[in-house]
């Protein structure tokens, strides 16, 4: 059994997770939306860019759910997969979509939109780390070496070290 103290670190631990998560989503999302209702060109380079970078996000999203569908111990560090090369993917995805929405923010002069998506990047890397301490508490030692292995969210340093 656990000890009471350790048993509310990690639910303090889970609670600022969930809130930078939820919150960096949200943001995203909502910027999203208002790229959408903001209808840019899409012959614009810049927007062929923006649109392709926020692509490459949810295509990581759709990889990163395939590999955690296949998952059945939920008790366990997942490292097949994407998670091979970054230890956040999800977060990587969100990011990566985000990037793409700042460019198109700054194409159709949103300062709004600009500041959603910033601010939503922002807390997916604040989750990102306290993933990371969530999971040093849950699995220890075994965390901390898969955390030397793979990197966070850098994708192509995960590349290299694959």
């Amino acid at each position: 059994m656990m000890p009471k103290i350790m048993d509310n670190r990690i639910m303090k631990t889970k609670k600022a997770w969930a809130l930078f998560s939820g919150l960096g989503y949200a943001l995203i999302a909502a910027s999203a939306m208002e790229v959408a209702r903001a209808k840019p060109k899409i012959t614009d380079p810049i927007n062929v860019a923006s649109f392709a970078i926020a692509g490459i996000g949810i295509c990581i999203l759709i990889y990163t759910l395939v590999i955690l569908s296949t998952n059945n111990n939920k008790d366990s560090i997942i490292t097949a997969g994407i998670y091979k090369v970054v230890r956040h993917p999800l977060y990587l995805s969100g990011i990566t979509f985000g990037v793409g929405l700042v460019f198109l923010s700054l194409s159709t002069s949103s300062l709004s939109r600009l500041i959603e998506a910033v601010l939503g990047m922002l807390c997916l890397f604040f989750a990102s780390r306290t993933e990371d301490n969530y999971n040093i508490e849950k699995f220890g030692n075994v965390y901390e070496a898969y955390m030397r292995k793979v990197p966070a969210l850098n994708f192509l340093k995960g590349l290299k070290g694959f």
